[in-house]
């Protein structure tokens, strides 16, 4: 959907700093924190159309933070009772805590994985 009217972003940016009605500002930050939920969603539902097994990919978004940033292989992709996710091997040298053994980590969401890219080698 286009933006059809002359409402900019810093209009309503001005909006939100003036207002005095709480509950239109409820509205407004609920509406966005919906469509977030939206494009998150939509984001997870590609990735896990994409990924397949073999795949390298980054973990983001994960609590605690210290899962995030790991790098692993995808080894398995399969539905969990929150959506579709994946087993990564981290490698045995991974401490996973609590969330994995032997550098296997189970049920990460789709939403929290990002594709590494294939590094070329240099021409020389």
């Amino acid at each position: 959907m286009t933006n059809t009217s002359n409402t900019t972003f810093a209009d309503v940016l001005d909006y939100v700093g003036s207002t005095e009605n709480s509950d239109e500002i409820r509205a407004l930050f609920d509406t966005g924190n919906a469509r977030i939920r939206q494009l998150r969603a939509m984001d997870a539902a590609k990735m896990a159309a994409t990924l397949k097994k073999g795949d390298k990919v980054e973990t983001h978004g994960l609590k605690p933070k210290y899962l995030n940033g790991l790098i692993g292989e995808v080894v398995s992709i399969g539905r969990t009772n929150r959506g579709t996710a994946v087993t990564l091997d981290c490698g045995p040298h991974i401490d996973l805590g609590r969330y994995g053994r032997n550098g296997i980590f189970r049920d990460v969401p789709t939403s929290a994985v990002r594709p590494i890219e294939p590094q070329t080698e240099p021409n020389n």
